[in-house]
């Protein structure tokens, strides 16, 4: 799982990026099929508000290559989720993020931060027939200490 990322700040302005990706190291597995290899560009900004407040915009990028082989059971292929080919493809997303930093002067959570971010699917560019992707939203609790 190679990744390289680069990160920025002037002032209150903050940026960076990274490429990451996963590379299989087998043509099959004991089933008979092999997950395809990833890639992933991921660059994003963001504004410092105050020294207890940060909000993000983002942009991903992932590519899915298809299933290798397939599943090496005796067992008919009776719906799409069956056929190798109906895995991985092209997608782009966006997100939005804030950042809450507990100040010092609040006691027992300081060194606390609270993050959300909403990430949207913009580009759905499927391989084969998949179920749609739809938005999520990702929360992080970290504790500095």
């Amino acid at each position: 799982k190679p990744s390289i990322t680069y990160n920025g700040l002037y002032q209150s302005w903050f940026w960076g990026g990274q490429a990451s990706g996963t590379i299989r190291m087998q043509d099959q597995n004991t089933s008979g099929y092999a997950l395809g290899n990833e890639a992933q560009i991921s660059m994003w900004s963001g504004y410092t508000v105050n020294k207890w407040l940060s909000g993000t915009l983002r942009g991903i990028y992932n590519h899915q290559k298809n299933i290798n082989g397939e599943f090496n059971d005796s067992h008919p292929e009776t719906s799409s989720v069956d056929y190798a080919s109906n895995y991985g493809g092209n997608f782009l997303d966006i997100g939005l993020g804030l950042d809450v930093a507990i100040p010092e002067k609040m006691g027992a959570l300081s060194g606390h931060h609270i993050a959300f971010e909403w990430i949207q699917p913009i580009v759905s560019n499927f391989n084969g027939y998949q179920l749609d992707r739809f938005g999520a939203l990702a929360a992080t609790w970290k504790i500095s200490f």
